[in-house]
């Protein structure tokens, strides 16, 4: 690409460029699918707060949690003394399991573990996990991460059976709710993250919609990072 190529590109334009490619990223060799930008943006977000259960709600490869694993482990450096845990919950597990089998299962390195759990998300398996997970949350510090299906459906039965379990201070992240705009959407792409997201927090005094994503213009996730404050 030329220079005055580059110059003329608008955001949108370099949004859409970036789409694809971040489809082909790996993290220590494992797909992960993730903006850079919305990576840092978890950066910041786990520094800050200092969670001790991050949960993703739709694993995919495990490249992603095996990156939210790394990012506890250097909480470590800090505070050894907090056990710390990566929950990830998916219904299909092969893959997961495959690429992080040398954690996975294992003695906990540092104080730190990778807990992988069944569950299809739509269905009525949720009431259950969901139970499972309150013991694994009560009284820590807790971000949720929802990056399933993408669609009404999904995410409004993640909310509805989750979202209580982040305390105050803690974060809840609806990804993709990119979906939702026109602008932004790809062929074949499903509905309704975003809608689900805004109708169950946009009016609750429990919640506050963070700009924090924003300030770095390309993200995947626009309105879905949300902090509780009640």
């Amino acid at each position: 690409m030329q220079i005055n190529q580059w110059e003329s590109l608008s955001v949108l334009d370099l949004w859409k460029q970036q789409v694809p490619l971040h489809h082909e990223e790996r993290y220590k060799g494992i797909p992960i699918v993730k903006f850079p930008q919305d990576l840092w943006t978890y950066e910041k977000i786990i520094n800050d707060y200092q969670p001790e259960v991050i949960v993703e709600l739709g694993v995919d490869h495990g490249g992603f949690t095996r990156w939210l694993y790394d990012r506890l482990l250097l909480l470590q450096l800090e505070d050894s003394s907090k056990e710390r845990v990566v929950v990830g919950i998916d219904y299909r597990l092969v893959n997961p399991h495959k690429n992080l089998s040398s954690i996975v299962n294992q003695e906990a390195r540092f104080n730190t573990s990778i807990m992988l759990m069944n569950c299809n998300l739509a269905s009525g398996q949720v009431k259950a996990v969901a139970k499972q997970l309150k013991e694994i949350c009560e009284g820590k510090k807790v971000i949720i991460i929802e990056d399933s299906a993408h669609q009404y459906d999904t995410t409004k039965s993640c909310i509805t059976h989750f979202s209580d379990l982040v305390p105050v201070g803690g974060w809840w992240v609806t990804e993709d709710t990119c979906v939702d705009f026109e602008s932004l959407r790809q062929k074949n792409w499903p509905r309704g993250a975003l809608q689900a997201t805004t109708e169950a927090f946009e009016n609750s005094p429990q919640w506050k919609l963070s700009d924090i994503n924003h300030r770095y213009v390309l993200t995947c996730h626009p309105f879905g990072f949300y902090q509780r404050i009640g």
